[in-house]
């Protein structure tokens, strides 16, 4: 199984723009392009969730890209996938009720929009693991 790297950043550390060190995570690339991050590396952090994970390289492409998402806990007969959305001067995950910004208007390619798919695998219940499938397609904006 392939390895990439995803790196977090706490919150208030990305909006400086100028992150200070952050940790990076081992995630494994599957063969459909999921990344996988599991729940116990995630404990190890042994911080708050209140900020972004940052892929290295999209799985599947010849150059590197850079993605942030946000987790979220989700089953998987209730998948939820979240849709890049304009938003003021960059572009954000529009939740139910939520807003979260993300400054990625830099390095995301404007004729496409990435939607990730985020849930927790149940066949592990002792080792759950977070899911992040990237997808890709067209988007007019």
């Amino acid at each position: 199984m392939k390895k990439v790297d995803v790196e977090f950043f706490h919150r208030k550390d990305f909006q400086l723009k100028r992150p200070q060190t952050s940790p990076v995570l081992e995630g494994n690339v599957t063969k459909r392009g999921e990344i996988v991050l599991h729940t116990k590396v995630i404990e190890e952090l042994d911080t708050p969730l209140d900020g972004y994970f940052k892929v290295g390289k999209a799985p599947g492409k010849g150059r590197a890209k850079e993605l942030i998402v946000m987790p979220v806990e989700a089953n998987e007969e209730d998948d939820q996938i979240l849709k890049l959305q304009r938003v003021g001067k960059g572009y954000g995950f529009k939740i139910p009720g939520i807003l979260q910004q993300l400054n990625i208007a830099d390095f995301l390619d404007k004729q496409y929009q990435y939607m990730v798919e985020l849930f927790q695998f149940e066949d592990d219940p002792e080792n759950p693991a977070y899911k992040f499938t990237i997808k890709e397609g067209h988007v007019r904006l």
